[in-house]
């Protein structure tokens, strides 16, 4: 389907009566972007690879609850882990992999949270995500 047949697509469907209303993206130099998903297609040796990875909008506060705060310190470690394991999960390819995890622990810093802290509960993290891999 190309972007006009997706317009005119997307522009039928608003016109049925609903509360609904439908918008639509069309890839950009081979990416699409989709909540915390960037896609990305590239064609080695005549065949379409997908590669995903984990994404932030470039409007994004790159700030998580502040350390500082009076919640729990287990919520607070549940971020770190739950973040490091959707960067795990989303991003394939081990090097933006660990750009992302970079990108992950700058939010963190900016957050008031330790690097000490920081530094363990990624580590614990991607040792339990690969043992639960295999």
């Amino acid at each position: 389907m190309n972007k006009t047949q997706l317009d005119k697509y997307v522009y039928d469907l608003n016109k049925i009566r609903g509360t609904i209303k439908f918008t639509s993206e069309f890839e950009q130099n081979d990416q699409i972007n989709y909540l915390d998903t960037m896609l990305t297609k590239t064609i080695i040796n005549n065949e379409t690879i997908l590669k995903i990875r984990w994404f932030r909008k470039d409007t994004a506060a790159d700030r998580l609850l502040n350390y500082e705060s009076s919640h729990g310190k287990s919520i607070k470690s549940n971020i770190v882990k739950n973040m490091t394991t959707r960067i795990l999960e989303t991003t394939q390819d081990n090097i933006d992999q660990q750009e992302d995890l970079n990108k992950l622990r700058n939010m963190l810093l900016k957050s008031n949270y330790p690097l000490k802290e920081i530094e363990k509960l990624i580590k614990q993290t991607c040792q339990e995500f690969k043992s639960n891999k295999n």
